[in-house]
């Protein structure tokens, strides 16, 4: 074969095998297009179970300890339960409800809503049954202008609300409580003078503590008459004791730096202690003990000036026992946390607590470091 020939045969060789590639690139490409097509038919198109339209764009979702899907939405919240295509409820009062601006009662079948307005002020408060779709409350329909406190008492299943009341009773001040059963007022008390509730109040059987801007108060809900009130005035909130005998309120500072703690006889109202104790920071924990009130405040140094990473590295929880008689701290010295406590365990022989950055310590009653 001539040289001539020879590449004339190698040039339509080179082309066949082209041509077959290309061809066999295509057949491949045809093939799978056909397995898509047919996967496509063969697969039965899934509808869903149910299908609930709620009206608006959808913001947040929270599936509840109950069950029901409660949405929040542009329009307001939206509850769901599974096994039917009809909405539970649709609570449209508010309009768009914040993240911030929910509170889902641990333990109960409650959602509540608050609204802030003008200074900080609640000026919106509804309680809505996320289990049967029911509003149990809402200040528009029961006669609140604007709410100062709103508390959700389990197991008791009541609600307590204080603030100002509307224009047809001369805006005054007041406090009352609802059951959450019914949804029903079951005793209201107006206040005298300006004076206001400031705090977490608290129900013993019929009697009312009540922490205001003028001192603690001890009402009869039935009676309505005030049993005592004494000038511990603007107590954040209140513990108690098993007895129901003792009263223990938290005064916290401007600033937020320290929080004194007083004792109250519950049955006159008088101050137990001289003098009250004071803690650094802001108490998370409170526990009345046997050997006496083991204390856990967290003292945030963050926010401090010209610190920066060092006051932020500084901020850590202070643990106190304190005497059950005189408020004295047993004490010499705090033990060091070096960060925030997330658990304290009381034992037989000593107190054990966890740092959330990490470590768990015990130390014993007399303030003395057993292990880290």
């Amino acid at each position: 074969m001539t040289y001539c020939n020879k590449f004339i045969y190698t040039a339509s060789l080179n082309m066949i095998l082209k041509s077959i590639i290309m061809k066999t690139s295509t057949y491949l490409k045809m093939l799978l297009c056909l397995l898509i097509a047919s996967t496509a038919i063969g697969q039965k198109a899934e509808t869903p179970d149910f299908r609930y339209d709620v009206g608006a764009k959808i913001n947040e979702m929270t599936i509840t300890q109950g069950g029901p899907l409660v949405v929040a939405t542009n329009d307001g919240l939206v509850g769901i339960k599974s096994g039917s295509n009809d909405i539970l409820f649709n609570f449209t009062d508010y309009g768009r409800v914040k993240p911030e601006e929910l509170n889902f009662i641990p333990n109960a079948p409650y959602v509540t809503v608050g609204q802030t307005g003008f200074g900080g002020m609640t000026t919106k408060t509804a309680v809505i049954d996320y289990m049967s779709g029911k509003v149990l409350f809402s200040t528009e329909k029961n006669g609140w202008k604007a709410v100062s406190t709103s508390n959700v008492l389990m197991p008791n299943n009541k609600l307590i609300i204080s603030g100002q009341r509307r224009a047809s009773e001369k805006y005054a001040m007041g406090i009352a409580i609802y059951d959450l059963i019914t949804g029903e007022q079951i005793s209201f008390f107006k206040f005298k003078g300006g004076q206001a509730v400031c705090g977490r109040s608290m129900l013993i059987g019929d009697e009312l503590m009540v922490p205001t801007t003028k001192g603690i108060m001890k009402i009869n809900m039935n009676s309505g008459n005030v049993s005592w009130q004494n000038d511990l005035k603007n107590a954040s909130w209140m513990a108690k004791d098993a007895d129901n005998t003792q009263l223990y309120a938290f005064t916290a500072s401007a600033n937020g730096s320290n929080t004194k703690i007083h004792k109250i006889d519950m049955s006159s109202g008088n101050l137990l202690w001289e003098d009250p104790q004071k803690v650094k920071g802001g108490v998370v924990n409170f526990e009345i003990l046997p050997q006496g009130i083991a204390v856990v405040s967290n003292v945030d140094n963050s926010g401090k000036k010209g610190l920066g990473k060092l006051a932020s590295s500084k901020s850590q929880s202070k643990i106190y026992l304190l005497d059950t008689n005189s408020g004295a701290d047993l004490w010499d010295k705090s033990p060091k946390t070096k960060g925030y406590v997330s658990h304290l365990y009381v034992e037989d022989d000593g107190i054990l607590f966890a740092v959330a950055s990490g470590g768990v310590n015990k130390i014993s009653f007399d303030g003395q470091a057993q292990w880290k």
